[in-house]
């Protein structure tokens, strides 16, 4: 998944809805940040999350489902959600 953001950060859309293509990457970069934090929580315990850090999390995570509604009915969502089903590392 995260390379499938990473994928959609660096695409350029043809005859896009320039305020969805914002939303779609701002969201695929919310996904990679939540997971590297994710990450961080389950294998580096000598990180202490503070209760504004973890607020700020869910408020990202609660941003992200509220963009993926204003977008989900575009066309760059419906490829979006192929390439997080069919992406392979390495694979273009």
């Amino acid at each position: 998944m995260h390379e499938a953001c990473k994928k959609t950060n660096d695409k350029s859309f043809l005859n896009p809805n320039h305020a969805n293509v914002r939303h779609l990457k701002r969201m695929a970069n919310t996904f990679m940040q939540l997971q590297q934090h994710r990450h961080t929580a389950d294998y580096d315990n000598s990180k202490r999350w503070t209760r504004t850090e973890v607020l700020a999390d869910i408020e990202l995570a609660q941003d992200a489902c509220e963009t993926w509604g204003i977008i989900s009915k575009d066309p760059i969502a419906e490829d979006f959600l192929l390439l997080l089903l069919v992406n392979k590392r390495g694979r273009n």
